[in-house]
């Protein structure tokens, strides 16, 4: 199959034009079901609302909510206008919503009344006052802020009525729009943390997401009779790429989980019968263990990719014989690559599906260069893997130095992981070059964590590491200076932590040290921070 040259509202179009009357998405939770037909024709209601509301080509405009249906429509509405979409983790607070709306220059904010104990409304509501008080320019920046959910909000309009405008934009002027658009015009950032403590915006393409979406849709086999259940978030490059553009590129229904929780994910695989289950490692270890397991039917399950983090053999194994997955794939990838390098087919040996990430996608390129001298390594030599392709992001907003360091003058990105590719062509990771944390398929500066420790008037440093940890892959440590004369217990800590980041971003475990080990140039040995860390969790247990 050659490179698609689309937008993803003609993607939408064609599948909605061939599978018009076949199911495309199914929320139970809220008694949803949308055929392809009506998916296509309320993104067109929706876009034409955006617009009648002065939303132009090249705008930004931010969705923060969990896994519903009203997230799927407004980014395929935004796509067919040629409005970027920026997604936002539905765990942040507001410190962090704030800076990503002015980081990403968003002209306009759709979002649900909340999630867990972080209510949506009053953020929003605080961020206007705040700007209005001058002490951020997100407010100001901002024109819109569109709100659906069950209350109100007297600072935002409904998405309803975003809708009921419609009208105002004629069948003209919309055909006119979409026909404005170009496969390689940006439509989507993710924020993604690395090492530095500011998040990059990793810039994607209609050209990107489609072809990486296809392709990975084309190896699982997946079609019009599959259903797929989609507890991945949407804020993820894994939801939007391999969950909702994979669909809507092999007419697969969605078959949608608000936010994993693992009965819900049973109870959708039982109930709806699906064919394919997408998850990082952590959420197929937690429905294994479940103590309701035994309870469910996972009969219908046949295939679904694994990917986010690193997954252990074992694991892998009892997904294929306890979830009967026979057809599970392993990927690889990352923001950057829209995020797909790798993939395990069904039909490779057992031994590979299991301890490899497979080999590249079609027309993606991949090697392996040496750390030192960038030179490429023979097989089964370690090295950073890079990687060439369409996939390959257009680069990180506003960031034309970090874009330089990640993608060199050839056009290689380079993954900053470490992996080897062995004679029959089998890619293997073998950990990665930064200390990013990637806590159940997270990423998380550690420098983030630091920078917020370090605003408590009794801490003099901190030092922020991942350890393993079975069900997450990695948690967070923190190994923590105080200053002289204080004393401070765990608890306070985390505390104080609690309305600066997001929970999954606080630390599990924290210790206190008088001094940290450096080396003879005075820089801070973090790795062996680290080893000592790990060393003691597996004697004694963390508060």
């Amino acid at each position: 199959m050659d490179l698609k040259n689309i937008t993803i509202g003609q993607y939408l179009k064609n599948t909605a034009s061939t599978f018009s009357n076949d199911t495309a998405i199914v929320f139970q939770k809220e008694e949803k079901k949308l055929t392809w037909k009506m998916v296509d024709e309320l993104s067109d209601e929706y876009a034409k609302g955006l617009m009648a509301l002065g939303l132009e080509k090249g705008d930004h405009m931010a969705i923060w909510s969990t896994n519903k249906v009203e997230w799927i429509l407004c980014f395929l509405a935004a796509s067919k206008i040629g409005v970027c979409t920026i997604t936002v983790n539905i765990n942040y607070r507001l410190e962090e919503v704030e800076r990503l709306l002015e980081q990403s220059d968003a002209k306009a904010l759709v979002f649900m009344d909340g999630f867990r104990d972080i209510n949506y409304i009053e953020i929003v509501n605080e961020i206007i006052g705040r700007a209005k008080k001058g002490i951020n320019k997100t407010g100001r920046q901002l024109k819109h802020f569109i709100h659906f959910g069950d209350k109100e909000c007297e600072n935002a309009i409904e998405l309803s009525q975003v809708i009921e405008t419609a009208s105002e934009t004629t069948d003209k002027q919309f055909e006119h729009r979409m026909m404005e658009l170009d496969t390689h015009d940006v439509i989507n950032i993710q924020f993604t943390s690395g090492t530095t403590s500011s998040p990059k915006g990793v810039m994607l393409t209609h050209h990107n997401l489609i072809n990486n979406s296809c392709y990975t849709g084309q190896l699982l086999k997946l079609n019009n009779k599959d259903s797929l259940c989609l507890a991945v978030p949407f804020f993820h490059c894994f939801g939007l790429s391999a969950g909702i553009l994979m669909c809507i590129g092999s007419a697969t229904a969605m078959v949608l989980v608000e936010c994993y929780r693992p009965v819900e994910v049973m109870k959708a695989i039982t109930n709806l019968k699906c064919t394919a289950l997408h998850g990082v490692p952590t959420m197929f270890i937690r429905i294994l263990e479940h103590e309701e397991f035994n309870k469910y039917d996972f009969s219908t399950l046949r295939t679904g990719l694994v990917a986010g983090a690193a997954c252990n053999e074992d694991t892998i194994r009892e997904i294929i014989n306890k979830l009967g997955m026979k057809e599970v794939q392993i990927g690889y990838g990352q923001t950057e690559s829209s995020p797909g390098c790798t993939q395990t087919l069904a039909d490779d040996p057992i031994e590979k599906r299991v301890s490899t990430v497979g080999k590249p996608l079609p027309y993606v390129e991949m090697k392996i260069v040496d750390i030192h001298t960038g030179k490429e390594c023979p097989r089964g030599a370690s090295g950073e893997l890079c990687t060439k392709g369409y996939h390959v992001m257009k680069g990180y907003y506003k960031n034309e130095i970090l874009t330089k360091r990640a993608i060199d003058r050839e056009g290689w990105l380079h993954t900053g992981d470490v992996a080897f590719v062995d004679e029959q062509g089998y890619y293997h990771i073998c950990g990665r070059l930064k200390d990013t944390i990637i806590r159940g398929g997270e990423n998380i500066s550690p420098r983030e964590i630091e920078e917020c420790l370090l605003m408590h008037p009794c801490v003099k440093d901190a030092q922020v590491y991942g350890v393993p940890e079975k069900h997450y892959g990695e948690e967070i440590a923190a190994s923590i200076q105080l200053e002289r004369g204080c004393h401070l217990e765990i608890e306070e800590i985390r505390r104080f932590l609690n309305d600066k980041l997001a929970r999954y971003k606080i630390p599990k475990y924290i210790e206190f040290c008088k001094k940290y080990p450096i080396t003879s140039s005075g820089k801070i040995q973090k790795y062996v921070l680290k080893e000592k860390m790990i060393k003691r969790l597996k004697k004694v247990s963390f508060s």
